[in-house]
């Protein structure tokens, strides 16, 4: 406990700054939105996407977690953003929500896993057309939007973890973190209890994915920042390993909030909207 709250002391001025990062408003607003932050949604969305399709075509096997993951990624696909799609191309506006449910219709009717997979693949193949006549491939490749993107996927996998194993809060909100402090006064438990499968794989899912992705972006960081690299890149096991050992909601909280968004803000230079 001492760690922790030395560990937010240091941090605290940085993290007043975190809370109004630009991390793009995707279907759940975490903070304040920044420059290019209709890209960072955009792009952020295409993750969530495909992740949650990924974890259904992994789930046959067992059609209640397989659907909700389909839903998931089915309310990831708003009508604003597919009516931007169309602007660029009406095919792709079309045939991707009918992709959605072409995958959903092959888990429920006990399709072969090789035409799941197909299916699978075929949303994903979509989405990354969408970004190619949606974004320009300089804002692609930007590394300040791809680290902003990283940082949402962080928020997903808080979210999805608060809700696999119950916590009454939202683990993306600094201000939880206090609360869960005090609740965990004499507590000695340091492991959490699934009650939520299906968010729990959410949460780990997107904990990996933003860890590959942040990997991607590594060398992109800004020079002079390599004490904010050095402790992303211990960050980012942590924070996986954290949820694969079903770590209180506070231990997963101040890797994420003190030592993942703060060096993220640093090494890829995240900026407040004015």
């Amino acid at each position: 406990m001492k760690t922790i709250l030395m560990a937010l002391a240091i941090f605290a001025s940085v993290i007043l700054l975190g809370s109004a990062i630009a991390l793009g408003p995707v279907n759940r607003a975490y903070a304040h939105t920044f420059q290019g932050s209709e890209n960072v949604e955009f792009l952020t969305m295409v993750q969530q996407i495909k992740v949650e399709t990924s974890l259904a075509g992994n789930n046959t096997s067992d059609k209640e977690v397989a659907n909700h993951h389909m839903e998931h990624a089915a309310e990831a696909l708003t009508n604003s953003t597919l009516k931007e799609i169309a602007e660029k191309n009406k095919r792709i506006a079309t045939d991707l929500p009918s992709s959605i449910e072409q995958l959903k219709t092959a888990i429920d009717s006990g399709a072969s896993a090789d035409e799941v997979k197909q299916d699978v693949q075929a949303v994903s193949d979509l989405l990354d057309e969408a970004v190619q006549i949606r974004i320009e491939k300089s804002q692609v490749d930007n590394s300040t939007i791809q680290a902003a993107v990283v940082a949402n996927l962080v928020n997903e996998a808080l979210e999805h973890y608060g809700e696999a194993v119950g916590f009454e809060g939202n683990m993306t909100d600094m201000s939880a973190m206090q609360s869960e402090n005090s609740s965990m006064q004499g507590n000695t438990t340091t492991t959490s209890t699934v009650v939520s499968v299906p968010n729990y794989q959410s949460s780990l899912a997107f904990a990996e994915k933003a860890q590959e992705l942040y990997q991607q972006i590594k060398s992109k960081a800004l020079s002079g920042t390599d004490n904010a690299v050095t402790g992303l890149d211990g960050a980012f096991p942590s924070f996986v390993n954290a949820i694969k050992g079903k770590a209180s909601p506070m231990d997963i909280m101040e890797i994420a909030h003190t030592k993942i968004h703060p060096n993220l803000i640093t090494a890829y230079n995240l900026q407040v909207a004015s």
